[in-house]
Order: structure tokens, then sequence, then C-alpha cells
């Protein structure tokens, strides 16, 4: 296996040319095609690491397949599908990126509790795939569906007093908070397995406006619920969220750019929008509030549903007029006279739903990690970069006595390369790369080059592959200090390669080489 081949998997689980991908990755279809083709080391690793993000996996998971199955890929494969220039503008925007991200920070909470033997946290309120008829119309049982969930909750009609609460707490949700998400877009949800999870933009100011997270919560908690399994069957799901149209009847069409033609999408959108209303604000609520009656079809009746359940006025507006069968002329001009009129709508400041501050590294999976590290579950150089910090080797300690793996620098070099064969043999090159580069960097930063020569001579050419051969050579040529290594090595490497490979292949891989003599 080459080090390039995730790379040709990833293009075929994303059915992408080799130009989309490229545009994809934001490299050059020169870079891409260099980096398949195993031409160089260090690109080919720049950009594995870059398909890894945006496929939300680890490297060392792109070569276990399936890769199509996964959350992301199954959404970014749907726009590519849609054929409607969706795609373009998702990829245009970073949004791919942040929604890889995204998945891959769920996910790896969730691999840390397995390593830590915590219990992933299940809500009590199990989802049940409702998909969607052709022949159903607008807002496909969203009501039906919102009692449902409220009843299995014990809400009754009355309002809900925090969303932030019901969804981590009572639901078990991971709720992520973005500052930099693409502002067109409110959120995004992604379900997998016994994991559920979501992302509210809060970026530009949105977090004061708690009335728009609480909507944005309500929508995700619809597709987390009844939407896993809709995209070609996956189990597997991500699904984001376009803000709605503020004018834009219910049931209304999305804008191509958001996958306006692609009719399993478009549904699912308008089926969240309407369930979020009637969770929200159910109708017995809203029917209590005005006696049982019918309200005025006024500013004072939108102001008061607005106030009571927790939702915007323009929210409110809409809800009245699909509950009481209003006239779209009259919701017009209540939506006018907002426009003009909102503020006099006077939100809490303090509404438990405010978000004030968003922290720039999960809280939960910073705990995670340090215990993890702590006892020696994972490096501490893994740590930093899932943390997104300088690597330092003196945080977290470990604590006295707990060192079920132990850390590299603790270890003798040979298991190191005892690692880096086995995960060779079983044919799992991408986690053989993470052990030899976190092993030898350890080593090296901390002044052990012993370590780091001793690791390399465990690892002779006829016991790995072309990969490893690579990368070792690579990693030699970081200190003029192991330039004899180096040169052994190199040697060695073609050497073993020369009965099985070209002499163009052996170029490709490690160069033109000046070693002529041992």
């Amino acid at each position: 296996m080459k080090l390039g081949d995730p790379i040709a998997a990833g293009r075929e689980a994303l059915n992408l040319s080799w130009d989309a991908l490229a545009q994809l990755l934001g490299v050059s279809r020169e870079q891409l095609q260099l980096a398949a083709d195993g031409g160089d080391v260090e690109t080919a690793r720049g950009v594995v690491g870059q398909l890894a993000e945006v496929l939300g996996v680890e490297v060392s998971e792109l070569d276990e397949g399936a890769l199509e199955q996964r959350p992301a890929a199954a959404m970014l494969r749907s726009f590519v599908d849609d054929g409607a220039g969706a795609f373009d503008e998702l990829v245009a925007q970073g949004l791919h990126r942040e929604l890889g991200r995204f998945t891959r920070l769920v996910r790896r909470k969730s691999r840390l509790r397995r390593l830590l033997g915590q219990a992933i946290p299940v809500s009590t309120v199990e989802g049940r795939t409702s998909p969607i008829g052709a022949e159903e119309r607008v807002p496909f049982r969203a009501e039906t569906l919102a009692v449902d969930v409220r009843e299995r909750l014990g809400l009754g009609a009355a309002p809900i007093l925090s969303m932030l609460e019901l969804m981590r707490e009572r639901l078990c949700v991971d709720v992520q908070l973005s500052t930099t998400l693409w502002s067109p877009v409110d959120g995004a949800s992604v379900f997998a397995g016994s994991t559920r999870a979501v992302l509210v933009n809060v970026g530009g100011g949105r977090g004061r406006s708690w009335w728009r997270t609480r909507t944005t919560l309500a929508h995700e908690l619809c597709h987390l619920l009844f939407d896993g399994g809709v995209f070609r069957g996956n189990r597997a799901t991500l699904i984001f969220s376009p803000a709605a149209e503020p004018r834009a009847p219910r049931g209304g069409e999305l804008s191509p750019r958001f996958g306006g033609r692609h009719d399993t999408f478009r549904r699912v959108e308008q089926r969240a929008n309407a369930f979020a209303a009637y969770f929200l604000a159910p109708r017995e609520g809203v029917r209590h509030l005005f006696d049982g009656g019918e309200p005025a079809q006024a500013p004072e009746s939108v102001f008061a549903v607005a106030t009571r359940f927790g939702i915007s006025p323009l929210a409110a507006a809409n809800h009245l007029t699909n509950l009481y069968g209003w006239s779209q002329d009259h919701r017009g001009y209540l939506l006018d006279w907002l426009d003009d009129c909102a503020y006099e709508w006077q939100p809490r400041l303090d509404h438990p739903d405010v978000i004030a501050d968003v922290p720039r590294v999960d809280p939960e999976l910073r705990a995670l990690a340090d215990e993890a590290v702590s006892r020696g579950l994972i490096f501490p150089r893994t740590r930093a970069r899932w943390l997104d910090e300088p690597f330092d080797r003196a945080a977290p300690a470990p604590a006295e006595g707990e060192h079920p793996l132990g850390f590299w620098r603790e270890r003798p070099p040979a298991e190191a390369a005892d690692a880096v064969i086995a995960y060779v043999t079983s044919g799992k090159v991408g986690a053989a790369l993470n052990v030899l580069w976190d092993a030898f960097h350890d080593w090296h930063d901390a002044g052990d080059l012993g370590a780091c020569r001793t690791l390399v001579a465990a690892l002779p050419p006829a016991s790995v592959d072309s990969n490893v051969m690579v990368s070792v050579v690579s990693l030699l040529g970081v200190d003029p200090l192991l330039a004899p290594e180096l040169r052994t090595y190199d040697l060695a490497a073609r050497a073993a390669l020369a009965a099985s490979r070209s002499a163009e292949e052996i170029v490709a891989l490690f160069g033109a080489g000046t070693h002529d003599a041992p």
C-alpha cells in the first residue's frame, strides 16, 4: 500500500474527478497527483491530512475502507450528486472543512470515552427515523412528531425554559458552538451510532440572540431524531441547516446553492423548520395563551407568542399564520410592521439560552484528553494536535503510577518499532506512520538521538513497506547529526525495493540520490 492510496480511496468515495478533489482540498491538480503517486512524502502527508479533516476522520482511518459511509463523506457526496452547483458553493465558503472538523471533534470525544472506560451518554428519547413520502405535503407530519417528542419528555404544552439545558442534560446531545461558520448556515447535526451532536452558528453576535439559538436547536433536534439514514440509507448522517428565508412561506424552495434541487434535502429542511415551531410553541400552549379563542390578527398577538415561548417575533408571526389559517396578505402586513417596529419587542437579556462566550477549545475534549494522557492512553503529542496547541512535554503531568501504556520516551524504542511493524503487517499504514512520526519526534525533541537511531535500526527495509522507508528517510533528514544513518538507510531502502520497483519508481519515492557508496 502506498502513502497516496488513501487519496485515491477518498476520490472514489466522494465520486470526484481529480480536479474536483483538488478543489475540495485546496491544492493544485499537480500537487494532488504528486501526492497520490507517492512522489513526495511531505506533499502526500499534507494532502492526506487535509483529506482526513474534510472527511471528519483520523489519518490512520483513511486506509480502513468504507469511507463513503462516513457522515461527512455521505453529506458531501449527496451534494456532488445534486448537480445544482451546491458542491461548488460549499467548497468556496469552506463549509466542508468546518463540518469535517465538527464531525472529527465529536468522534474524538467518543473515542476518548471508550479508551477511558466511560459510558457514552445516550438519550432516553431515541430517534425514530421517519422518511418523507413523495406524496406528503408540507410540513410532513411535523406537528405530530413535535407533539410525540414533547409527550415523551413530559413537557405538556408549557414553554421550554432552556433549550440548551434540554439538549445537553435531558437528551444527551453534544452541543458545539461556532463563531466561524458561514453566516447563511444556522447549524448542523451529526448522527452516528449512539452519538448525537449539534453545531450552532453563534458568529456575528448570534449568541446573544437566544431566540435564534433555541430555534436552531429545535430544528437540529428534528434532524437527529427523525432524519438519521435519510440520505442513501446511511445510518451515519451529517446534515447542515441553511438559515431560513425570513419571508418565504413554509414549504418554499431552497436556494439552488443549498441543494434546492436535491429533493431529500429540501424536504427534511422544510419538516425541521415546521417541527421547530410546533416543538417550541405547541398548538395547545398557544390556544391556552389566548383562552382558547383566536387571537387578534395584530402585532400584540405576535409579541405575546414570542415572549411566552421564547421565539422571535418573525417566527411567531409565521407560526400564528399557519396555526390559524391567516391569509398571506395579512402575514405580509405583520412582517412589514415587524420590519418597522421590531425594536418594540424587548427580549430578556439574562435568558438561560444566551451564549456570551465560546471557548477556543471544547472544555470536555480537553478534560478527556488530559485524563487519557495522564493514564498513558494517548500520546502527549496527540493531545496537543487534537487541542490545536503547541506540543508541551510538561503538560499535563502523568499521574503517579498510572502508565498502562506509557509514553514512547519511557519505553524501549524497539517497542515503537514493533508497533509500526504490527500495523504494517495488518495493512494499517496510516496508524504505522502515526506511531513512527510521534515516537521519532518525541525522542528527537528530548535530544535523545540514541533512541532515534535505535528506532531506525529496528525498522530495516526488509521488515516494512515503502511508506515507512520513505518516512524514515524524511525523519532522518531533520537533523544533520543523523546524516550517517540517513545515508545508510537510504541506500538500504533503495536496494530492498530494487527487485520489485523500477528505477523510475524508486527515484519518484526517494529522489535521484547522491549516495554512491556506503
